[in-house]
C-alpha cells in the first residue's frame, strides 16, 4: 500500500507514473501508470498533462484515442509544454 503523502504530491504520482511505465524498481503496469499520470494532471503536476496526451496517441495503459490525444496536447501547448 502506498503512503498518503506519496499518493497527494503531484511530483510524487508523477514519479512513480514513470517507474510504473517503464517498470523502474517496480513491476511494470502501464494502467497504473496512466492513472497515476492522470492524478498528478489533478494535483497540479502540468508535464503529465502532456504524458496523458502521449498515453491516449499509443494506447498506453488506455484505449487509443487520437481526438483525446489532441486536445491532452492542446492544453499542454498552453502551458508550454513541448510536445
Amino acid at each position: 500500500m502506498l503512503d498518503s503523502s506519496v499518493q497527494n504530491n503531484e511530483l510524487a504520482c508523477f514519479d512513480l507514473a514513470v517507474c510504473y511505465e517503464n517498470g523502474f524498481g517496480i513491476k511494470k503496469n502501464t494502467k497504473k501508470a496512466f492513472l497515476f499520470y492522470s492524478k498528478a494532471i489533478l494535483l497540479g503536476e502540468k508535464q503529465s498533462i502532456y504524458e496523458v496526451g502521449r498515453c491516449y496517441y499509443y494506447g498506453i495503459g488506455v484505449n487509443k484515442n487520437l481526438e483525446l490525444a489532441s486536445v491532452y496536447f492542446d492544453i499542454a501547448r498552453l502551458y508550454g509544454i513541448e510536445t
